[in-house]
């Protein structure tokens, strides 16, 4: 587990360094268990701490979980070298899914992959 506050729990399942056409994937496990419908987006991203694009915005019914990937570019990837992903910085900004109201912003967070 990456994340827990405000009945939101992100889990870190598995890294893919081929996972999309547009880059390495990180599978991430999404739990809302508020009682507000959710999105989930991914900011202030490095990979091996150089700044990265990524491609992630997940929404999670109320008492629901979610199943989703979070996408560094591969063009980030190939400009500064990174073959080998061993450490993913990122935080999570999380907004209600209705009005679009931010619920928080999460403090940075080091996913280490070996």
């Amino acid at each position: 587990m990456i994340f827990d506050q405000n009945d939101i729990k992100v889990t870190a399942k598995s890294l893919d360094p081929t996972g999309s056409i547009f880059g390495a994937t990180a599978s991430v496990l999404i739990e809302n268990n508020s009682s507000k419908n959710i999105t989930v987006q991914a900011r202030n991203s490095r990979v091996n701490r150089v700044m990265v694009d990524t491609l992630f915005s997940c929404d999670v019914l109320a008492g629901k979980k979610a199943f989703d990937d979070i996408t560094f570019m591969k063009s980030d990837l190939e400009k500064n070298s990174i073959k080998d992903i061993n450490e993913v910085d990122l935080s999570f900004h999380i907004s209600d899914a209705n009005s679009w109201n931010t619920i928080l912003d999460s403090e940075p967070i080091t996913i280490t992959f070996e």
